[in-house]
């Protein structure tokens, strides 16, 4: 892909996530005005963002396709959803979950 081919206006730009620093990097260069849903989800296959795009996020967090993995701090849970293969890191707090 060359940038040339891509410049222009848009209306938005969104993450389609794999870590924090997407998005960070988008708002560090004025790109992202607010944040969208997978800008802060750790999604390591661009196939499965691809499929939940496709399936309009049909199942995207349902409770039977969630397993808690671990605290990954003091405040926070890692929660992943198995069918597509995404992790949130920031969303599941320690306060209001545990891990059973």
């Amino acid at each position: 892909m060359n940038l040339e081919d891509i410049k222009g206006h848009y209306d938005a730009i969104f993450s389609l996530g794999d870590l924090c620093l997407t998005s960070l990097q988008l708002k560090d260069n004025n790109l992202r005005t607010f944040s969208g849903i997978l800008d802060w989800v750790s999604s390591p296959s661009l196939k499965n963002v691809n499929v939940l795009l496709q399936n309009r996020f049909a199942d995207f967090l349902n409770l039977k396709n969630l397993r808690i993995i671990k605290y990954i701090s003091q405040w926070d849970l890692l929660v992943w959803d198995e069918v597509y293969n995404i992790g949130f890191n920031h969303d599941f707090k320690t306060d209001k979950n545990t891990l059973t």
